[in-house]
């Protein structure tokens, strides 16, 4: 009986790949197929997996429904490449329409897949209601494994209304990792948009729960916007064991908004990067009650949270940080902002950022936060950047909203020395020694505030020395702190620096003036490799130099 169903499907499948020569699909010399009847989209995956000459699809129909009512998903079981033919008024749809209704995923992957400019909808009146988009694992036999190192990429694609037979309630995914695979190679999301997703959009989480070292090399998702996703965008586990190497994470330039409060949580992963993102208008998750309390948490060291915009989000029993690093991760607090974005119609999901946005200039690398697809027009904010020098920080009345004021905005800068510190100067677009300076913004500005180290100059002598004399630092060796204490028989300009073997400069304690009496200078040593160094002292035409050990 099984041979009779599979002789029969054969047989099919070769009458449908006769209308591709004869006009409903061409099959080109190239390796692709021109797919122009709607109707044969697995037909057109069957042949390709069957013919591994032939390894892309092209959609040629503007808006066509590629469809089936097979009852099994869309299998791909050799290196396959599916993209809409490029100039295409609308892009083609590509759903399932199973009879039994019985189809819960679009596609099941076993080999590396690219889809490039075409729309999958999970919910459209063509299905029942598809819980999946694209699933990475194993055969549900088992027969056919994942293979080892496959990639998955998606390019200017659409997600959209993926929730198990049309339940806003029920679990819904675009991408999600099946348990027990072989560490896939690059997962690549680059200019997509993802909209009513019922669950987590893109969920990676059963290497914690299986004996996998690792589900993935590399995940990279980058320029993509999200509405109405019901749980959270991003949810991904690395496995346990420190010891083994987790996945290169960068997800950046993300437009979240109309979504559940929870935007991402990335466990137990090692250097993820996650940046450059705007999240507006939460609302609590109805699927997922218990996730009402953070928006973004991060863990293990080398992982970073940085330049964020977050406008109207509402928690349920919040966390003490509601974007936050933990294990170790790291969040810069000076880059996270709650300012208006002010997007063009967002009730319409027009996210493009108006002239007026500070989201513009505020990125990593200056450009624009969130998704830069929606970063279009010509900004009328002044970008304004500062950077200090030393241990201190720049006060900014009113304060930035990300990296840029209005035009003509009077601002008032005043340098707040850290303790121990004080301050020297102002460099760059401005100048001068005035702790308190005010400006006019009306163009680029670029300001630099450097501080000198002080405090840890104590005057411990009344009496006036008749010498010059560097004194053996104490303790030595030591680790990773140490004092090296001097005297000056007249006031003097004093410098005070620290060498390794080769003659580099390492560290400047000290290039400023000081009274006549003995002195001591507190040296931290904590971000210097273990070895050998000279210090060195100058002050009128005195000079000494002296070794000290580092251990650690």
């Amino acid at each position: 009986m099984h041979f009779k169903e599979g002789a029969m499907r054969r047989k099919a499948l070769i009458l449908a790949l006769a209308g591709f020569a004869l006009g409903a699909g061409t099959i080109y010399a190239g390796g692709s197929i021109r797919v122009d009847d709607p109707r044969l989209m697995k037909e057109a995956i069957d042949f390709c997996n069957m013919q591994a000459q032939y390894d892309t699809i092209i959609l040629t129909v503007p808006g066509g429904v590629y469809t089936t009512h097979d009852t099994m998903f869309y299998e791909v079981k050799r290196p396959l490449t599916i993209k809409a033919l490029p100039g295409l008024p609308q892009m083609p749809i590509i759903t399932h329409s199973d009879d039994r209704s019985a189809v819960l995923e679009m596609f099941r992957i076993y080999d590396s897949l690219t889809l490039e400019g075409v729309i999958l909808d999970g919910g459209g009146p063509w299905t029942h209601g598809l819980k999946y988009a694209i699933r990475v694992g194993n055969s549900p036999d088992g027969r056919i494994l994942a293979k080892k190192g496959l990639r998955l990429v998606v390019r200017n694609c659409v997600f959209r209304n993926f929730a198990e037979n049309k339940d806003p309630l029920a679990e819904g995914h675009a991408i999600y990792f099946l348990a027990n695979i072989n560490t896939v190679g690059k997962v690549q999301v680059e200019n997509c948009f993802f909209e009513n997703i019922s669950d987590e959009a893109i969920r990676m989480t059963e290497t914690e729960k299986y004996a996998t070292p690792r589900c993935l090399d590399t995940l990279i998702v980058r320029n993509c916007t999200f509405v109405n996703i019901g749980s959270e965008c991003i949810r991904f586990y690395a496995d346990m064991d420190d010891n083994t190497p987790d996945a290169y994470i960068l997800i950046e330039h993300l437009t979240v908004n109309n979504s559940a409060t929870r935007v991402a949580y990335i466990k137990n992963n090692w250097n993820t990067i996650m940046q450059d993102l705007i999240i507006t208008n939460s609302y609590l998750s109805r699927r997922r009650p218990d996730r009402n309390n953070f928006i973004i948490q991060i863990q293990k060291p080398g992982s970073v949270l940085r330049h964020v915009d977050t406008l109207n989000i509402v928690f349920d029993n919040p966390s003490s940080q509601t974007l936050d690093g933990s294990k170790g991760a790291m969040v810069d607090t000076e880059t996270i902002w709650g300012f208006d974005p002010r997007y063009a119609d967002p009730a319409n999901n027009d996210f493009t950022l108006l002239p007026e946005s500070h989201a513009y200039y505020a990125a990593h690398d200056t450009t624009a936060l969130g998704d830069l697809r929606w970063a279009t027009r010509v900004p009328s904010v002044v970008p304004f950047f500062y950077q200090v020098v030393g241990k201190g920080r720049v006060q900014l009345d009113p304060p930035l909203h990300g990296r840029s004021y209005d035009p003509g905005t009077v601002v008032t800068l005043k340098a707040l020395s850290d303790s121990g510190w004080r301050f020297v100067g102002w460099s760059g677009s401005i100048s001068g020694t005035d702790t308190v300076m005010v400006i006019t913004v009306t163009e680029p500005t670029s300001v630099v505030a450097t501080f000198e180290q002080v405090s840890k100059v104590d005057h411990v002598a009344k009496s006036v020395p008749t010498a010059y004399r560097l004194e053996q630092n104490y303790p030595n060796p030591f680790n990773p702190t140490t004092t090296i204490s001097f005297s000056l028989p007249k006031p003097e300009k004093v410098y005070l620096r620290v060498y390794d073997l080769r003659g580099k400069e390492v560290a400047t304690l000290m290039q400023w003036g000081l009274e006549a009496g003995e002195h001591r200078v507190t040296f931290d040593a904590s971000r210097l490799p273990a070895g050998v160094y000279v210090y060195e002292l100058r002050a009128g035409n005195f000079i000494d130099r002296k070794k000290m050990v580092l251990v650690k």
